[in-house]
């Protein structure tokens, strides 16, 4: 009964370390509902992946959502803990566009999070 009893215990404790991370992803650039104005071509897109463990990889995307198109991706791969995001891209419409940027991490453990922000770029 006591070697049940520790086996029990054993396996509550390696249960216990063996939680699944998720990474988390923060865009800080551009925010969430934010505008373009014209004349203003440069977008700077930043931002953190992290995730206690370590993170495998991350795609950032660019969609035009008014005309249907991909404008900007670029993925990477990573076996570091964070990833800080910093890249300026020129980003030029003949017409007012809605945007949607996302930012997806994966971690080793094949769990993933994506964090998306939706903004407006004028003329």
């Amino acid at each position: 009964m006591r070697s049940f009893l520790l086996l029990s215990i054993a396996i509550l404790g390696f249960w216990a370390c063996t939680k699944e991370s998720k990474p988390t992803v923060t865009i800080t650039s551009p925010t969430n509902g934010s505008t373009m104005m014209s004349g203003d071509s440069l977008l700077t897109i930043k931002g953190t992946v992290a995730d206690e463990d370590q993170l495998h990889e991350y795609t950032i995307s660019l969609k035009n959502t008014t005309a249907n198109t991909e404008v900007f991706t670029h993925s990477g791969h990573s076996h570091t803990t964070s990833i800080n995001i910093d890249t300026t891209i020129v980003l030029k419409v003949s017409e007012h566009s809605e945007f949607e940027l996302s930012i997806m991490a994966s971690n080793h453990g094949g769990a993933n999070t994506t964090e998306k922000v939706v903004f407006d770029k004028q003329p």
